[in-house]
């Protein structure tokens, strides 16, 4: 008896315990959820870099805080104002981003510099930053089909091209619409917002059904005898000297004639070729 009541006892305590455990842990877990606030501010102005700045409307700008473990956003109104209010004492990053302009940091002297840190004390206001914003690059184009008509809903990429360890490489760009521009009804598209650099252009047509289907041995030539050709004359256009530079011409396949060959649309990198070291 006396080990069943000790057993008891000490069940009945832990289930007593259990409410207050939960009840502090919630507690903390609110105490830790709950947003912080301050007293400092920081406020100013986003214009163009041009030699006329103008006021950017609708700009978001961004204050983080590592060390405070804070975060808050502003957009700016009519005239490119700001304010960012309620801001805890600590370090901040503040940086600012608008379509089809380039991101720029507080401080920094160029878009990709990381800036410079602002310190803010309680009750400390800031009031005359301005950021000047660049405005990126634009690459716009028209695409075609086979049958030299503009192609419709077709999917345009941009990609960076790098040195990686002597290799050009191709890695994506932090555009909102840099990763998925389609092409209207006149075969249009228009990719903005990019900042300096070396870009290839890759289209990818939208496979519709029926468009896959298998080729005979003779429309195959045909298609890529007409790709040889385009191939050739960008490799004249580049390179009008001599055929130095020529671009290699793409071997024909010759399946043999009881192979079944399924063919549809690939990727096609600027200026026209399917290998993306020619692009």
């Amino acid at each position: 008896m006396r080990t069943r009541y000790t057993f008891a006892a000490a069940l009945a305590v832990l289930v007593t315990s259990l409410p207050a455990l939960v009840l502090r842990a919630q507690q903390s877990r609110d105490q830790f959820q709950a947003p912080r606030t301050g007293t400092a501010v920081i406020s100013g102005t986003i214009v163009s870099d041009e030699s006329t700045p103008q006021p950017l409307k609708r700009a978001q700008v961004l204050a983080i805080s590592a060390e405070a473990q804070f975060t808050k956003t502003a957009y700016t109104n009519e005239a490119g104002r700001f304010s960012l209010t309620g801001l805890p004492a600590g370090r901040y990053t503040l940086t600012a981003n608008k379509a089809p302009y380039l991101r720029v940091a507080y401080g920094a002297k160029r878009w990709d510099r990381p800036g410079t840190p602002i310190t803010l004390k309680d009750g400390m206001q800031m009031n005359d930053v301005t950021l000047r914003l660049p405005r990126g690059a634009v690459l716009g184009g028209v695409i075609m089909d086979e049958n030299g008509q503009p192609a419709f809903g077709v999917n345009v990429r941009v990609l960076q091209a790098r040195l990686q360890n002597g290799e050009r490489t191709f890695t994506p760009v932090g555009v909102a619409n840099a990763m998925g521009e389609s092409t209207d009804d006149r075969g249009q598209y228009r990719i903005y917002g990019l900042p300096p650099g070396d870009y290839v252009v890759v289209a990818s047509p939208r496979v519709f059904a029926g468009e896959v289907r298998a080729m005979t041995e003779a429309e195959i030539r045909a298609v890529m005898q007409a790709l040889q050709q385009q191939q050739q004359a960008a490799a004249q256009q580049a390179n009008p000297g001599g055929a130095a530079g020529a671009a290699r011409p793409t071997p024909t396949p010759t399946p043999s004639p009881t192979e079944t060959v399924t063919v549809g649309y690939a990727s096609v990198y600027y200026p026209g070729t399917t290998v993306p070291s020619m692009a």
